[in-house]
């Protein structure tokens, strides 16, 4: 048998390179929270589990679950996260979520918008923005931490079940609206009763509607006395 020419150890050389290549860029694009999680949870044992606590590890990166078919719990605060991968059935399975003080990238709480039986949620000390609004349909959520956030608005739009909002603020931020508007129904340790806080708010806006309505009929009345 010939031994290989010149030219084809050079090809054979360069395929090697290639695969290795290839393996570094792949290895390199997991973050460290997914390589954590190879390491700590076959994926064939994922869909067994039903509460993952994995707070204060130091992870960062993406955190992918999309093989935690059955995750009702999740516990990852105190890391650098900048986002996380649910499964597709999150949306009917996902009860507690906290996710405070991660590296989430600046974006609004869309994320969580499909969660709907979510109970407990925990977002404080992260970069979200905007309005509760999107959370209007987590109907089953009872305590809401949103503390040092950039969300400033929306409160009437949350559950009616929601009994406790905590809204801390160390450092100026967008929330500083929110805990103004709940400054009445202080509890203590910056947690506030939504529930009174919603039925005021809601018996307020009856009255202004009210009036709204009765300067309208009298305002049209004395238009027919003229």
């Amino acid at each position: 048998m010939f031994g290989l020419s010149t030219e084809q150890k050079k090809q054979q050389k360069s395929s090697h390179l290639n695969k290795n290549q290839e393996y570094l860029v792949s290895t390199a694009e997991l973050s460290d929270s997914q390589l954590w999680l190879d390491r700590n949870y076959p994926k064939e044992l994922r869909g067994q589990i039903n509460s993952l606590e994995i707070s204060e590890r130091g992870l960062n990166g993406l955190l992918n679950l999309v093989d935690f078919t059955n995750l009702e719990e999740l516990y990852c605060y105190d890391n650098q996260l900048t986002g996380i991968k649910f499964a597709n059935n999150s949306f009917d399975k996902l009860r507690i979520l906290h996710v405070g003080n991660n590296s989430f990238s600046e974006q609004d709480l869309d994320l969580f918008s499909h969660l709907r039986s979510l109970e407990v949620l925990n977002l404080g000390s992260n970069n979200f923005r905007g309005d509760l609004r999107v959370l209007k349909d987590l109907v089953s959520l009872r305590s809401l931490d949103i503390s040092d956030t950039n969300i400033g608005g929306g409160l009437i739009y949350l559950s009616k079940k929601l009994e406790s909002l905590f809204c801390q603020v160390e450092k100026e931020s967008e929330c500083q609206k929110i805990k103004e508007a709940l400054k009445d129904y202080d509890l203590g340790n910056d947690c506030y009763d939504f529930q009174s806080w919603w039925k005021d708010e809601k018996m307020k806006r009856w009255k202004d509607e009210k009036m709204k309505r009765w300067k309208l009929i009298s305002n049209s009345w004395l238009l027919t006395k003229r």
